[in-house]
């Protein structure tokens, strides 16, 4: 591929399928390309590569149920059509969403946090019209 590089997000994960299930249905993202380590997925303009971790790294997540890390540096934001959908979508992959009592209204949606898979918190925004 030639050209200007898109913006990306690299996203180190243990269990590479589970993980791309999950921002596949979740999230709507597109697979663009994949390698035995790589997934390189669309996520509404920006690039998201899913890269499996090798054995020997600090502190690799675990596989299993995720241990929410609500204290990343880091919070990836992405767009849904319909948050309780989302909801539904992310607690059967692996993931989930707070209650709707915590989501909350910015500029042209509405928004909440959660996490994927793995653990990684995520933040689900859900198109709405402006408040005038």
């Amino acid at each position: 591929m030639t050209g200007t590089p898109q913006p990306a997000v690299v996203l180190f994960v243990v269990d590479l399928p589970r993980m791309t299930r999950f921002y596949r249905d979740v999230a709507g993202c597109t697979v663009r390309s994949s390698s035995a380590t790589h997934r390189v997925l669309d996520a509404s303009g920006l690039e998201l590569v899913l890269h499996e971790i090798r054995a020997g790294l600090k502190n690799p997540p675990q596989a299993g149920a995720p241990r929410v890390a609500e204290e990343a540096a880091l919070k990836l934001c992405l767009p849904v059509p319909d948050l309780a959908r989302t909801r539904t979508l992310a607690a059967e992959l692996g993931g989930g969403l707070h209650a709707p009592s915590t989501e909350w209204d910015g500029d042209g949606y509405r928004a909440c946090d959660g996490w994927d898979a793995e653990g990684n918190v995520v933040q689900f925004r859900e198109p709405r019209e402006p408040s005038v």
